[in-house]
């Protein structure tokens, strides 16, 4: 087939696959085309169906086999391309290494990519801890490269659950739903998902969060009001946001951690180191004592990504 027909097939995939406001989103037909194509020989209907096998979306989740996709998908691509940066970044490969694709792929220890570090409570009274290095090396770089366009970031109201846009939340973020999440991202999906016993289905979509000088998150919590779970449909359908990761991609900055202030807990961390908090108590009561706020940033950029894990699996957002 020629380039054009190749990227209008790939594009319908991705249509499947983000849905519209006529047709819901449908994982398995979006994969069902993209493995169509694959058989053709095509480089990124492999690339896409790596990130969607790692995240188990529209198939079986299978990380052999999305490491596989993703490693044939870096032999027919041009050097330098992004899925043979992928493959060099998980298996811990300096940019520009003349390696082949599959000794590459024969050196990705698989348990340990996707298990995380142990974590570092840092409180005794609720849920709150640090984990040192939960982005492995080359990760907070290659995620960054990622960010394509940002917008203003937007805060709900904890009353009604409108999303509006607030002097309580002056940064910038890039969402990566299911179209624009690679094996990377699904990596840090999946530690995520074993550090909290959530299945990466319940996540939301993952936030890449900027904050340029001035920039703030005011104090806020992070769950779900149980009203808004008993009444709204909206949100009751989700459920309840019961835990928030924030890892740290860059130190270029001054001030800007993330702080706790009820329970006096100041966290800046160094590029890959995360703090992880629950929202909620072990009976499934929000925890108040959670209140936490992105400090201002003095100088600099501060790089981070925020990811949520919820009590059930959530909507395919494109």
């Amino acid at each position: 087939m020629d380039k054009e027909e190749h990227l209008a097939r790939l594009k319908e995939a991705d249509d499947w696959l983000r849905g519209s406001e006529e047709r819901p989103p449908d994982p398995v037909e979006a994969v069902a085309r993209l493995e169509d194509l694959a058989r053709t020989g095509s480089a990124p209907a492999m690339l896409r169906l790596s990130a969607l096998t790692a995240q188990g979306l529209g198939r079986r989740q299978d990380w052999s086999e999305a490491l596989d996709l993703l490693c044939a998908a870096a032999e027919r691509a041009p050097p330098g391309s992004v899925p043979q940066r992928q493959l060099q970044i998980l298996a811990g490969v300096p940019a520009g290494a003349a390696t082949e694709m599959r000794d590459l792929r024969s050196n990705i220890d698989q348990d340990r990519l996707l298990t995380p570090p142990r974590i570092e409570r840092l409180s005794d009274i609720s849920m709150v801890a640090a984990v040192r290095g939960f982005a492995p090396a080359g990760f907070c770089e290659w995620i960054i490269s990622r960010v394509n366009v940002l917008a203003p970031a937007h805060v709900a109201m904890m009353g009604t659950g409108e999303v509006v846009q607030s002097a309580a939340r002056t940064a910038t973020h890039c969402v990566f739903g299911a179209t624009t999440r690679d094996v990377v991202m699904a990596v840090m999906m999946e530690r995520a998902s074993r550090l909290f016993g959530a299945p990466i289905p319940n996540h939301e979509s993952p936030q890449v969060i900027n904050y340029e000088p001035g920039q703030l998150f005011a104090p806020h919590h992070d769950w779900i009001a149980p009203e808004l779970l008993a009444n709204d449909p909206r949100f009751s359908n989700r459920g309840q946001r019961m835990a928030t990761l924030v890892t740290y991609l860059n130190d270029e900055f001054e001030e800007g951690a993330t702080r706790f202030p009820i329970l006096d807990i100041t966290f800046r961390g160094r590029p890959g180191d995360a703090i992880v908090f629950s929202n909620v108590q072990p009976n499934g009561v929000p925890d108040t004592d959670t209140l936490h706020e992105g400090a201002p940033v003095k100088s600099g950029r501060k790089w981070v990504l925020s990811q949520w894990l919820r009590t059930q699996p959530q909507p395919v957002f494109g």
